[in-house]
């Protein structure tokens, strides 16, 4: 107890170096999160949307029927939310490693300082790019199915 006392800023910096190291550790589990989602909605989307084999055995295709729609409408809407969800994940591991690991302190030297400045510039760039995908997605033009039908959002 004696010891506590003595130094009350050592067990501030040792809890403030344990909340950085914490949030650098979400900020890898938020991405390698955010990237496989949007991997795994690539997937759905291109395996849901295509179209069976039975729809191009007649001359205009016209064996594809309404399950095949409804399939590829779910599907594509299935990999639009799993998007959404790993664009955002990878938006919220940028911002936490912008606000909890990339600040300078008083003693900072200036190499120091420009590889912050630069580790702040691509984690802004990453964000920036995560909201405009993740815009890209919420307003995609609607997808045109083999059987004529408007599949998209």
């Amino acid at each position: 107890m004696q010891q506590q006392m003595q130094n009350p800023m050592a067990s501030m910096q040792q809890r403030m170096e344990k909340m950085e190291h914490s949030a650098s550790s979400f900020v890898t589990v938020f991405r390698a999160l955010g990237f496989v989602l949007i991997f795994v909605a690539a997937l759905v989307v291109v395996i849901g949307t295509n179209p069976p084999s039975n729809c191009f055995s007649t001359s205009p295709p016209t064996n594809c029927g309404l399950n095949y729609a409804n399939g590829a409408a779910t599907a594509t809407l299935v990999g639009r939310i799993l998007a959404v969800i790993g664009f955002s994940a990878i938006l919220l591991g940028s911002a936490l490693r912008m606000q909890f690991s990339l600040k300078p302190t008083a003693d900072t030297k200036p190499e120091e300082y420009a590889y912050i400045a630069s580790e702040r510039r691509f984690n802004g760039w990453i964000v920036i790019i995560s909201l405009l995908l993740l815009t890209l997605v919420m307003l995609a033009v609607p997808v045109i199915s083999a059987a004529g039908v408007s599949v998209g959002l």
